[in-house]
């Protein structure tokens, strides 16, 4: 009777365990590895077009002291290097149209007027940014150049009419913030405070320029 009770309880067994080893396994759960999107990255050239306003004021003794005005639309192309700081340094050449022109009465005298106009402004300067992924506000400075128009009508004394253009060239300092938008494209927006010194017209005397420019800018980054 007892080994008759040991075989049946061992026979028990062995069909517990075969039925427990023919049920499905619970697997470990599988985690969905995170995947991270790469923040922009500005290493690379890029070239796009630019517009806004610039304002400039003349100051000197054969024209007194006037302010024009008019808009600048042009194109820009540069290159970026981020360092792994976040520092990005770069350099940047622009090109622009500029359509400003202003005809005043000097010294309140109807007899005498003078006129200044524009047709372009350019700059090469250096950038210096600091990347908060698809944000990066910068400080900018170098060279600049442009051309100037000045003329200068007496109705009483014709002998004294003139009109020159000159090639001026001086520097350009200011800053802005740039941002991706979408995939390769960025968008900026500056502030250019750009000084000539003073401009001599031999036999008239001197004239000082300098420009405030306020701009929007659309780039293309190529990729490397």
């Amino acid at each position: 009777m007892k080994k008759l009770f040991l075989a049946s309880t061992f026979l028990a067994i062995s069909a517990m365990s075969a039925q427990a080893a023919d049920l499905p396994r619970k697997s470990a759960p599988v985690y969905k590895p995170v995947v991270s999107v790469p923040s922009f990255v500005w290493t690379g050239f890029y070239a796009g077009i630019n517009g806004g306003y610039l304002r400039q004021h003349v100051a000197g003794n054969i024209i007194g002291g006037r302010s024009t005005s008019g808009g600048i639309i042009g194109g820009t192309i540069g290159y970026n290097y981020q360092l792994q700081n976040n520092i990005v340094l770069g350099l940047e050449g622009d090109l622009g149209y500029v359509s400003n022109s202003r005809t005043s009465v000097l010294n309140a005298v109807p007899l005498v007027t003078g006129k200044v106009s524009n047709n372009y402004l350019g700059t090469v300067r250096a950038r210096v940014g600091y990347s908060l992924g698809m944000f990066m506000p910068y400080i900018t400075g170098g060279f600049a150049f442009q051309d100037t128009k000045l003329s200068y009508a007496n109705s009483a004394f014709p002998l004294s009419n003139f009109s020159k253009s000159s090639n001026s060239a001086g520097y350009a300092v200011g800053g802005g913030v740039e941002a991706q938008i979408y995939q390769n494209f960025t968008a900026k927006v500056e502030y250019l405070y750009v000084d000539f010194g003073k401009q001599n017209y031999a036999g008239y005397g001197k004239v000082r320029l300098n420009d405030h420019v306020i701009r929007a800018g659309l780039n293309y980054k190529f990729n490397l």
